[in-house]
């Protein structure tokens, strides 16, 4: 059985709420990773984007003020945070699995 994954960034539990709702509808073992990147390496590795790919800098900074870590409040069975990898290009990733059977 294939365990799908969100890569998204999805800052807040509002933001987060369908993705989950559809996981757990589907009997999903939720986990959700936070990877906390700087702001100032966000909007660096936007800029060097090219074309539509290149978001203006007022999504990433609007982006940051909306940014919650998860919880299992929200309905996970494991959240957790990890510091910015080297090679991470976004500001948090969230992935959403399902386990087993």
């Amino acid at each position: 059985m294939r365990s799908p994954a969100v890569d998204n960034t999805s800052p807040s539990p509002q933001d987060r709420a369908p993705l989950i709702a559809i996981g757990r509808a589907r009997g999903g073992l939720l986990r959700a990773v936070f990877v906390r990147v700087p702001l100032a390496v966000c909007l660096a590795r936007n800029a060097m984007r090219i074309g539509r790919a290149r978001v203006p800098d007022r999504g990433p900074l609007a982006t940051r003020k909306r940014l919650m870590a998860p919880s299992a409040a929200e309905g996970l069975e494991q959240a957790g945070m990890w510091p910015m990898p080297r090679s991470l290009p976004k500001i948090a990733i969230w992935c959403l699995v399902r386990v087993g059977t």
